[in-house]
């Protein structure tokens, strides 16, 4: 029986390339989205497409609080399985400390924080059936902050200490890890006129590149299937946080 994976925010960028390179490796994928409704049929079309009745979709905006609960009665019947939960959707929006405020305090740590946590708690479950496994999508600016971005560092900080934290609380039947993605796919966010803001960009790293988001769906991949590894947060960046 071919494993299930749900992936949140799995419409766009990271989120689609986790969702094809694990298709392409036999999974059955579930693919949440929030609002990104044309790309996330696209995707399912190409998927199933490809091997019938491999994915489906759901939808829910995850930062308010009964979308975990609804992940649970309403995204997975009682007796349907689930070995993955990865959580990729995330917000990123600039927040000097002179321009906080509660809307957008509340914004990013439901959705970057709360919502992982309570639909780990939700779905675990249903994760220990299967002795399952969690990869919540962190960033390296959780171990290293980027100015203007207070609020933004501080969530993915408490993510990946939610990821330690939940490894030690879910063990031995569901085992939780993190990817701490660097540069991915900035050159295309940039056009010909920022070449000198992405040669400053590359100055700081040692591979002298940006990854992508194969980079991550492979690290995602060796997550899910090494059964021996849990509590780790995988930096993926280049070298950049080493230089």
């Amino acid at each position: 029986m071919a494993k299930v994976a749900l992936i949140t925010g799995a419409a766009q960028r990271i989120g689609s390339e986790i969702a094809r390179h694990f298709h392409a490796q036999g999974w059955n994928l579930v693919l949440h989205y929030r609002t990104s409704e044309a790309q996330a049929q696209q995707l399912c079309r190409q998927l199933n497409n490809t091997r019938a009745e491999s994915a489906r979709l759901v939808q829910g905006d995850i930062s308010y609080p009964d979308c975990s609960e609804q992940a649970r009665t309403n995204w997975f019947k009682s007796d349907q399985r689930l070995d993955l939960l990865i959580n990729n959707a995330a917000v990123f929006s600039a927040s000097p400390l002179s321009e906080i405020d509660l809307a957008h305090w509340e914004d990013t740590l439901n959705t970057n924080v709360r919502a992982p946590l309570f639909l780990c708690q939700s779905l675990a479950p249903i994760l220990k059936r299967s002795t399952g496994s969690i990869i919540n999508i962190a960033d390296v600016y959780g171990q290293q902050p980027l100015r203007h971005y207070v609020v933004y560092s501080i969530s993915k900080a408490g993510l990946v200490m939610m990821t330690r934290s939940l490894a030690l609380e879910l063990a031995p039947q569901i085992r939780v890890n993190a990817i701490s993605p660097g540069a991915i796919l900035q050159p295309s966010k940039h056009s010909s006129g920022d070449t000198a803001l992405v040669d400053s960009m590359l100055e700081k790293i040692p591979l002298k590149r940006t990854g992508n988001a194969s980079d991550i769906a492979m690290v995602a991949f060796y997550l899910a299937t090494n059964t021996y590894v849990t509590g780790q947060v995988i930096t993926i960046d280049g070298g950049r946080l080493i230089s």
